[in-house]
């Protein structure tokens, strides 16, 4: 079995140059879909609207496997001199995503290649990673009502870490994260006498009073949550004004799905607390992510998938802060995700200089190939080149 990465490269880099936002992901689907074509043995679907299914069956009942990477670009400028710099302005792939695709692509073509024995195999192109729609979207599509996983795998990149380095661990491997809109309804009045009306800013300074008595930012404890503001708004630069409307925007983090159930209740109860009988308030959460449990045996077919593919392998002690919308695949089905080293010289992720380093797209094929062979589903086993 062998897949030309150069090919990959290329075709990384064509991802890299036409990003696209979550939700939106319309060309990067046309082009997966197009690259797909030559497979022979494959099922293949869109799903969640701009994902797209691939599923190997094999000719005897066994288990089911699914791979799963992500395919959307960040609303951030990029800052490069790279020859296949973002062309759309504002979008672009700094988290790596780009290469995550070619990485699953790879995937593909080497199991259209050696064919699988028994079971199913799903490799899952998942669109809106970034704003926690696309996990949803796509377990929500008609399409994966067949799809009935033993094991769920996803990988991330991980830069400050040694290139090709494989990071674990059982439990939460990245936290559980949630956002929240607080829109305050107030009166104006005039500036010069803001007592007959209702001014927001001092009911948002309360509440950021006491959201930060809720913080807890140990990470070693599942007690961890972190209560970080994000965005303000009141009122309007007209100074005879008192204002009469304003915003304040969390983001919440804690390790445990079940953590983050009583931190937004507290967080609603302060709401309440503040504004009941005094100021109109309405709630809106966004881009809610569970929190990525990983399952212990998942966990070792991993630590057995890295010694194999002759990969240095660490069990990190502490999870990610990160939110990941894998973790609606992991609450649902046995599975974990795993880090992959991109190198001490690569930029953080959402860095405007970030760009995903070639060199770990093969031996992350290698994971993932060998991940699928752990369950002894191919015709031939797989073997490193």
């Amino acid at each position: 079995m062998k897949v030309k990465i150069d090919d990959l490269i290329r075709f990384r880099h064509t991802l890299h140059k036409h990003p696209e936002l979550s939700d939106h992901e319309k060309y990067t689907q046309n082009r997966i879909l197009k690259r797909l074509e030559v497979l022979n043995t494959a099922k293949i679907s869109p799903i969640g609207h701009t994902g797209v299914l691939v599923t190997f069956t094999g000719t005897e009942n066994g288990p089911e496997v699914m791979i799963r990477g992500d395919i959307d670009a960040l609303p951030i400028q990029e800052e490069s001199d790279l020859e296949y710099k973002s062309v759309n302005d504002g979008v672009a792939h700094l988290c790596g995503h780009d290469g995550h695709t070619a990485i699953i692509l790879g995937v593909c073509k080497l199991l259209d290649q050696s064919g699988i024995k028994k079971g199913k195999v799903h490799v899952v192109f998942q669109p809106a990673e970034e704003n926690g729609h696309g996990a949803k979207a796509v377990i929500e599509d008609p399409q994966f009502k067949n799809v009935s996983p033993d094991v769920v795998y996803a990988l991330h990149n991980i830069p400050g870490v040694r290139k090709s380095k494989v990071l674990c661990k059982q439990g939460s491997f990245s936290c559980a994260a949630d956002s929240i809109i607080i829109k305050l309804k107030g009166v104006t009045a005039h500036a010069a006498e803001p007592e007959h009306g209702i001014n927001p800013m001092g009911y948002i300074g309360k509440m950021i009073d006491e959201f930060e008595k809720l913080q807890n930012p140990d990470l070693s404890s599942n007690d961890f949550q972190l209560l970080t503001p994000v965005y303000t708004h009141v009122g309007n630069k007209s100074y005879g004004v008192s204002a009469g409307y304003g915003e304040l925007h969390y983001t919440l983090r804690t390790r445990l799905n079940a953590r983050m159930a009583g931190l937004k209740k507290s967080v609603l109860d302060i709401i309440e607390e503040i504004c009941k009988d005094k100021i109109t308030y309405e709630i809106e959460w966004t881009e809610s992510f569970f929190a990525n449990v990983n399952d212990e045996h998942a966990v070792n077919s991993i630590k057995t998938a890295a010694d194999k593919s002759g990969l240095e392998y660490e069990e990190i002690e502490l999870p990610f802060k990160w939110g990941e919308d894998f973790g609606l695949f992991t609450d649902r089905f046995s599975g974990a995700m795993f880090g992959i080293g991109a190198g001490f010289e690569t930029s953080a992720l959402h860095n405007p200089d970030y760009n995903f380093p070639d060199d770990i797209i093969r031996p992350s094929i290698d994971m993932f190939m060998n991940l699928i062979d752990d369950k002894n589903l191919l015709n031939e086993p797989y073997v490193l080149y």
